[in-house]
C-alpha cells in the first residue's frame, strides 16, 4: 500500500514513513490529513496516528513484514540531503520568524526576544552535554549563526522579497495637509503628508498565478462555465461575458473583480469613534472556481488608506497602479511565472462589488443617493417615480457615452453649475474607473444583495411586521419571540442564529440589532418561529414571505431563466404591497434597486457569486491586528497583510504550496465495514475492495453532508426531495444512500413542504449531484423542508 501525503508529492510503503514525512514537514502547518487506508481526514498529526493504530493496526504490521530489507528510494530523500545545504536552512530560519510573525501576530520586540531566547536555549541543551574547557563544538558554532542576516525587520523584510512570494507594499502620497507641532515649546504650522499604500498588483498577479492550483483552473477555464440542466452557477455563465475580440484568448485571458470597503480598527466609544477608520480595496481573480474564489486568502489588497485621506484628496494616486495595471494587462502583457516560465495574459476588470456609499464614490455619482434627483447608478428613474415602477424593463438604462460626458462637463463647471447638475444627474464626478478599458460604470458595479437585503429591506421591513404583530395585533410577545429564538433547534448548516431582539427596536425610526448573517437567518428561520401564532393570509404576512422568497432566489448558488422570471414578479408584487402596507414607512432606493435584481442575475450569474459577505470576513482579518503603534496604521496592515499573504502560498518546508486552494475533503472518523454488507447499496460499477468506511459527516468543496439532511436530487414539474441516510467513502469517492420523500402538500404559510419518508431508497456520488446544497429542514410535529440554492420557489 501506498500512503500519499495530501500536502506535496511524497509518498511512503509504510505508515511509519509517511508519519515520521508528516512530523518532519508538516507539523507546524495548517492541515488536512487525509488516511490513504480509509479516507477520513485529520487536523492533528497525533489524532491520525491514533487512528491508525487503532483502525489499520494490521495494515502496519503487513507493511512492515512486506518490506524486504532493501532501501527505498523516493522523492524525500533528496528533499532531507538538501537540507543539509546552508540555504535551505536559512530558508527554514526564515520560515520559521514568518510564521511567528505573520501566522501569530507577533510583533517586532516579541520577535526579537524569542530569536534571543531560542538561540540560548540550544546552547544550553549542547553545553549541558559538552566536556569543560573543551574548544567550540560545530553544533555550538551552528547555534552562533543562527538567525544570521535575519536580525531585523528590514533584513527579513528583504529576504522574504528574495527568496519567497512576498510582494512588498508600496508607499503613496496621497496629498499633504498643514498640521501645528510643537517646536522649542510653540507650535509652528508644518507640512505633513497623506500616505496610502498599495500592492504593486502586477507583481502580486504573478505570484498567484504561480500557484500550481491557479494554473490548473486556468488550463481548464471551460470548465468553470457548466450550463448542464439551463443552471448558471458562475459569472461565466452571464451574457456579460461574452466580450467581442476574446475568441481565441480564453485560455490566457484574466478576469477580475473589485471590492470596496470601510472598516473601524479598534472598538472606540465617544468622541473617538472613526479616528482611525481605514478603507481598502480588494481584487479577485474570476478564474478561479467559485468553490475556492472567496477564501480569505486567495482574496487580494490592491490598496489601503485612511478614509479621511481619500476623503479629502481622493482616491486617484491610490488607485493609480491598480487601474494603469489593467490597462497594460488589456492590451496583453508577458509575466515571469515562477515555475511555469513567462506566459502572456490578457484581462479585464468584469465587476466592482461594495456597499451603496462605496458603489456610488467609485462610479462618480452622488454618494448620499437621498440629495440627487437620480438616486439610482444604474438608470435614470427619478425619486419621485420609484414607487410607481416596479419592472427593471420600464427604467431608461443610464447611457455610458452619456455618463462619461456629464463627468466631463462637472469636472470644468463653475461651482454653481456644479451643484445644480450634480443633484439633477445624481453625478458627482470623475471617477478612476473611467481610464480602466473596457469597464462600464453603470453597469458593472453591481448591486449586492447582502447589503441592499439584509441590511437594508429586511430591516426595515422585518421591523414594521414585528411592530405591528407584536405592538398592535397582539399575536404574541417580544419575550416569546426571543424564547423562541434562544429555544429553536436549527439546521447544522446555520452557523449565526439570529439575535435577542430588544423591545425598543421595534419602535419606529429603530432597526434591529441583527449582522448581516444572522438577519438572513432571522428572516428563513422566521415562519418556523412564528408561523403558527400569526393568522393564515396576513397581508403582511404574506408580504414578508414574497421577501422571504427574493432573497433566497437572490443568494442561490445556482439560478436560471427560472429565478429570473420569478424574481421580476415576485419584486413588483412586493414592492407594490409594501407601499400599501406600509404608507408610513420609508421607500428607500434599496426597494428600487431589487429591480436590477433580474436582469444582473442574466449578465453575471447567480448573485451568490457577486455577494459582499466574503469581503465582509476579510476586513475581520485586519481587525484581528492588535496595535500598539497609530501613527501609521495603513502601513502597519499593509505591510502584515502581505506578510500573511505570502506564508498562506507556502508549504511547510518553505516551497509553493500544492494545496493553496484546497486541502481536500474532510471526512469524519467512522467505522470501516466489510465490502460485502454494503455492496448492495453501491453502484456496482464501484471495484471490489476489502473495507468501506461508513461516517456520519463529510465536508466536500466547503459543503457539509450530515447523516439526515435532506437535498434537491431533481426539480422538474415540482422538487425531488431525498435524506441522508449513510454515507459510505469508497476510494476517496463518496457516496450517500438516501431515501426518497414523499412531498404530502406545500404549506404556503410557512413556504416550506410537508414531507414524509418513503420505503424507496437511492445512492447518489457526490460529484453527480445538480443541486449540491442542504435544504432548509424543520424537524418538528410534522418534517417540513424549505427551497435552498435553488433557482425556483413555489410562488406565491
Amino acid at each position: 500500500m501506498q500512503h500519499q501525503c495530501s500536502l506535496c508529492p511524497y509518498f511512503g510503503f509504510t505508515f511509519d514513513e509517511l508519519s515520521a514525512h508528516i512530523i518532519r514537514r508538516h507539523k507546524y502547518q495548517k492541515i488536512l490529513i487525509h488516511c490513504s487506508a480509509c479516507g477520513a481526514s485529520f487536523k492533528k498529526v497525533d489524532t491520525f496516528r491514533k487512528h491508525y493504530q487503532r483502525q489499520h493496526f494490521k495494515c502496519i504490521i503487513t507493511d512492515s513484514t512486506d518490506c524486504d530489507g532493501t532501501d527505498t528510494v523516493n522523492d524525500d530523500a533528496s528533499v532531507v540531503q538538501s537540507d543539509n545545504c546552508a540555504d535551505l536552512s536559512k530558508k527554514q530560519e526564515a520560515l520559521f520568524l514568518l510564521k511567528l510573525r505573520a501566522g501569530h501576530r507577533l510583533t517586532d520586540d516579541a520577535l526579537a526576544d524569542v530569536m534571543l531566547a531560542t538561540k540560548e536555549l540550544l546552547k544550553s541543551r549542547i553545553t549541558l552535554g559538552a566536556v569543560p574547557n573543551e574548544a567550540p563544538t560545530d553544533d555550538l558554532l551552528a547555534v552562533d549563526s543562527l538567525f544570521d542576516g535575519l536580525e531585523s525587520n528590514f533584513k527579513q523584510e528583504q529576504f522574504f522579497e528574495r527568496n519567497f512570494s512576498y510582494v512588498k507594499p508600496i508607499a503613496v502620497k496621497l496629498g499633504e495637509r498643514e498640521v501645528l507641532r510643537k517646536h522649542c515649546g510653540k507650535f509652528v504650522p508644518t507640512k505633513r503628508n497623506a500616505v496610502g499604500y498599495c500592492v504593486p498588483f502586477l507583481s502580486q498577479l504573478s505570484a498567484l498565478l504561480s500557484m500550481s492550483e491557479v494554473q490548473h483552473c486556468m488550463s481548464n477555464l471551460s470548465d468553470l462555465s457548466d450550463c448542464d440542466n439551463n443552471l448558471m452557477t458562475d459569472i461565466f455563465d452571464g451574457t456579460a461575458m461574452v466580450r467581442p475580440g476574446l475568441e481565441g484568448h480564453e485560455m490566457s485571458h484574466l478576469s477580475f473583480s473589485m471590492y470596496s470597503d470601510e472598516l473601524e480598527i479598534v472598538n472606540p466609544i465617544g468622541t473617538h469613534r472613526k479616528v482611525h477608520k481605514i478603507t481598502v480595496f480588494y481584487w479577485t481573480l474570476l478564474n478561479i472556481p467559485p468553490a475556492f474564489r472567496h477564501k480569505l486568502h486567495v482574496i487580494q489588497l490592491a490598496a489601503i488608506g485612511k478614509s479621511r485621506d481619500i476623503k479629502e484628496f481622493g482616491y486617484g494616486s491610490l488607485l493609480q497602479d491598480f487601474c494603469s495595471s489593467l490597462g497594460v494587462l488589456h492590451e496583453g502583457v508577458s509575466l515571469p511565472i515562477s515555475g511555469f516560465g513567462m506566459h502572456t495574459y490578457t484581462g479585464s476588470l468584469t465587476m466592482v462589488l461594495a456597499d451603496t456609499l462605496a458603489a456610488q464614490f467609485l462610479g462618480g455619482f452622488n454618494e448620499s443617493v437621498g440629495q440627487a434627483q437620480k438616486p439610482c447608478r444604474m438608470c435614470e428613474v427619478t425619486k419621485q417615480e420609484m414607487r410607481e415602477i416596479f419592472f427593471g424593463f420600464n427604467c431608461q438604462a443610464r447611457n455610458e457615452e452619456e455618463h462619461r460626458d456629464r463627468m466631463s462637463y462637472l469636472r470644468n463647471a463653475n461651482k454653481k453649475a456644479v451643484k445644480y447638475f450634480s443633484r439633477k444627474w445624481g453625478v458627482k464626478g470623475v471617477s478612476i474607473l473611467n481610464d480602466i478599458p473596457a469597464f462600464s460604470l453603470t453597469a458593472a458595479i453591481l448591486q449586492d444583495p447582502m447589503h441592499v437585503i439584509l441590511e437594508g429591506i429586511a430591516r426595515y421591513e422585518l421591523r414594521a411586521l414585528l411592530h405591528s404583530f407584536v405592538k398592535e395585533q397582539k399575536y404574541f410577545t417580544i419575550q416569546t419571540l426571543n424564547d423562541h429564538i434562544r429555544t429553536y433547534q436549527y439546521d447544522s448548516n446555520c452557523r449565526d442564529k439570529p439575535l435577542p431582539i430588544d423591545s425598543s427596536s421595534l419602535e419606529r425610526g429603530s432597526t434591529l440589532g441583527q449582522t448581516a448573517a444572522s438577519m438572513k437567518s432571522l428572516i428563513i428561520f422566521l415562519p418556523f418561529l412564528i408561523g403558527d401564532a400569526v393568522p393564515e393570509g396576513d397581508e403582511k404576512w404574506l408580504n414578508y414571505l414574497r421577501l422571504l422568497q427574493i432573497t433566497l432566489l437572490s443568494i442561490s448558488a445556482v439560478a436560471s431563466q427560472r429565478t429570473v422570471n420569478s424574481l421580476e414578479q415576485l419584486i413588483a408584487s412586493h414592492n407594490f404591497r409594501y407601499c400599501s402596507l406600509y404608507p408610513d414607512e420609508p421607500f428607500t432606493p434599496k426597494f428600487h434597486y431589487l429591480i436590477h435584481f433580474p436582469q444582473q442575475i442574466m449578465q453575471y450569474g447567480p448573485m451568490r457569486n457577486h455577494w459582499c459577505m466574503r469581503y465582509e470576513a476579510k476586513n475581520g482579518f485586519f481587525k484581528q491586528k492588535r496595535l500598539f503603534n497609530f501613527i501609521n496604521v495603513p502601513k502597519s496592515l499593509a505591510y502584515h497583510h502581505q506578510r500573511w499573504m505570502c506564508l498562506s502560498m507556502l508549504d511547510g518546508s518553505g516551497q509553493r504550496s500544492q494545496t493553496y486552494l484546497y486541502t481536500g475533503d474532510e471526512v469524519q472518523e467512522g467505522v470501516l465495514v466489510d465490502f460485502e454488507s454494503v455492496k448492495d447499496v453501491l453502484p456496482s460499477s464501484i471495484p471490489v475492495t476489502n473495507e468501506v468506511l461508513v461516517t456520519h459527516h463529510i465536508c466536500v468543496h466547503g459543503i457539509a453532508y450530515d447523516l439526515g439532511s435532506v437535498l434537491l436530487l431533481s426539480f422538474h414539474e415540482e422538487p425531488e426531495f431525498i435524506k441522508i441516510k449513510q454515507i459510505c467513502v469508497v476510494a476517496n469517492a463518496k457516496f450517500l444512500v438516501c431515501i426518497y420523500l414523499h412531498i404530502l402538500e406545500f404549506v404556503k404559510h410557512k413556504n416550506a413542504f410537508h414531507v414524509q419518508p418513503s420505503s424507496d431508497t437511492i445512492t447518489v456520488n457526490v460529484q453527480d449531484l445538480i443541486y449540491k446544497w442542504p435544504q432548509i429542514v424543520h424537524e418538528g410535529d410534522t418534517d417540513m423542508v424549505m427551497l435552498y440554492n435553488c433557482d425556483e420557489v413555489w410562488a406565491l
